[in-house]
């Protein structure tokens, strides 16, 4: 068994082992509704992992973030936004957070998800629904 040196240290190698699996998500020339779907699609294989990066970033303190406008995400929207993929008049951070909002929805609101879809979160239904209209409503940025 693997000795991670601790909590950080497990916590260090989760990370590495998700950048691993988010560098194959994407590739070039992917569409933008295609990557929100494989986000979602790896969220709903992953909920706890999905739940640790919730955690955490829900007890990060707000006030040490720094506005990263040079980000590798928000130059990837630029650039698809530059592309046609989205519409100019809105802001790639915007879009970005509201997709990591929709991606991330079934673990942060799974009694919504029953109560307005009847589906549950978990199930093979949720995420056929759930990405059908993902790729919808990233088809309807541009």
């Amino acid at each position: 068994m693997p000795y991670f040196g601790g909590k950080d240290g497990l916590y260090q190698a989760i990370l590495e082992r998700w950048y691993a699996q988010e560098a194959q998500l994407s590739e070039p020339g992917i569409r933008l509704e295609e990557l929100a779907y494989r986000y979602l699609e790896a969220g709903h294989r992953q909920p706890d992992l999905q739940r640790l990066f919730v955690r955490e970033e829900m007890e990060a303190d707000p006030d040490t973030a720094e506005r990263d406008p040079d980000s590798q995400d928000l130059a990837d929207l630029r650039a698809r936004q530059a592309a046609g993929e989205i519409a100019g008049e809105l802001d790639p951070a915007f879009v970005l957070l509201v997709l990591q909002a929709a991606v991330i929805s079934g673990i942060v609101f799974p009694r919504d998800v029953k109560r307005l879809m009847g589906l549950d979160p978990a199930s093979p239904e949720y995420l056929e629904h759930m990405g059908e209209q993902l790729r919808r409503l990233v088809r309807r940025l541009a």
